[in-house]
């Protein structure tokens, strides 16, 4: 996993998007907390290039 494991987020990625040509990204949530599942709809809520949110259930 070396280099993936970290966290990406919408300001590593924002620049490259554009610069392709990418319009909007789908946000996936790796942990099953109710916590990463708030904090990742509020980071949509502010981000508009991530268009979706992809959520696991919450235990």
């Amino acid at each position: 996993m070396g280099a993936n494991k970290r966290d990406f987020l919408p300001e590593h990625l924002e620049e490259l998007m554009h610069y392709v040509g990418i319009e909007g990204t789908v946000a996936v949530q790796t942990r099953q907390t109710l916590e990463e599942a708030s904090w990742l709809r509020g980071l949509s809520a502010r981000r508009p290039l991530i268009r979706g949110v992809v959520g696991g259930g919450c235990r």
